[in-house]
């Protein structure tokens, strides 16, 4: 079933699938995608290696759901 054939918003399923942790964190990596936050804050932030931010950044991209 598409999600959006059963009513739900899609960011919404994405967060109710989601601890609250999860979606800080990957508030934190958007942060980088949208250039607002550097990627050694960002690692600092998440307790990661600076060279793990860029992992981050490709496992956390949302699929397209259309």
């Amino acid at each position: 079933m598409h999600i959006r054939s059963a009513g739900v918003q899609e960011s919404e399923w994405f967060q109710s699938a989601m601890t609250q942790k999860t979606v800080d964190r990957l508030g934190v990596v958007q942060q980088v995608v949208d250039r607002q936050l550097r990627q050694k804050e960002a690692a600092r932030q998440l307790d990661l290696s600076v060279r793990q931010i860029p992992l981050c950044q490709d496992t956390c991209r949302l699929p397209e759901l259309g």
